[in-house]
């Protein structure tokens, strides 16, 4: 499977904390999942044929009280001495004090990072101390994310980058208006910046843009990212059958 499309089946479902894992193993029967949980995150490892991904939730809106708590470090909109956002800082700290063990272990071949959402934001944070601690290589997929930090960020990535231990593939939906948020609104220190490699989904089609009417409609849902990458892949039946699966898994 792309890693693309992996990644959007990884990142989109995890939303659903109890079937997840069934999920998951709808399309990789012999994955290892295993959940992890603290005050103001859900996360989760896979493993599959050597490779290992760490899978970051986005804000939960099913539980008020972690969802007021997850939305209180989304906007905590103060940066740190090193450029990063302080509120997906302290939960890149939190997931780090979890997964170190696994991570420090070496028995796996190649580590991916997924995220959607604030934990698109914080895909690229937790990569960043992942291919530093470890001296090995750390793909990173953001879709529908927020900048994770500022100008000083941006240039301490792309040093881990030019020693070739990350890339981050941000995924973006033209119409998503939370990829826009913490950028040119405030300070030059608060001003957010993309990291990696930005792939622009293609605009709706004209069919797609008359049911975006319909209440509930939303730019930013995994769905909707489904919806721009059936689009990437028109041309590949395999990946577009895949998708259209993935689609009908997703909860929101």
């Amino acid at each position: 499977m792309n890693k693309l499309i992996q990644g959007l089946l990884f990142s989109g479902t995890i939303y659903d904390e109890v079937a997840f894992s069934r999920k998951v193993k709808l399309f990789f029967p012999k994955a290892e999942v295993i959940p992890w949980m603290n005050q103001t995150d859900f996360f989760a490892t896979v493993m599959i044929d050597g490779t290992l991904n760490i899978v970051l939730r986005g804000t939960d809106g099913t539980d008020f009280k972690k969802w007021t708590s997850a939305w209180i470090n989304n906007f905590h909109l103060s940066v740190g001495s090193n450029g990063i956002h302080d509120g997906f800082e302290e939960s890149v700290k939190r997931i780090w004090v979890i997964l170190k063990s696994i991570v420090m272990a070496n028995d796996y071949d190649h580590l991916n990072i997924f995220g959607h959402s604030r934990g698109g934001a914080e895909t690229p944070l937790l990569g960043n101390i992942i291919a530093n601690a470890t001296n090995r290589y750390v793909d990173c997929y953001s879709y529908g994310a927020p900048p994770s930090g500022n100008l000083m960020w941006l240039k301490t990535f792309e040093l881990t980058r030019y020693k070739g231990l990350i890339n981050n593939i941000y995924v973006v939906n033209p119409r998503d208006v939370i990829t826009v948020l913490f950028r040119d609104h405030l300070t030059p220190k608060t001003d957010g910046y993309d990291v990696g490699t930005r792939f622009l989904l293609p605009e709706d089609t004209w069919q797609q843009k008359l049911f975006k009417c319909i209440p509930g409609a939303c730019e930013h849902s995994p769905r909707e990212y489904c919806d721009g990458l059936k689009m990437v892949f028109k041309k590949n039946k395999e990946a577009v059958s895949q998708l259209k699966a993935i689609r009908k898994v997703l909860v929101n």
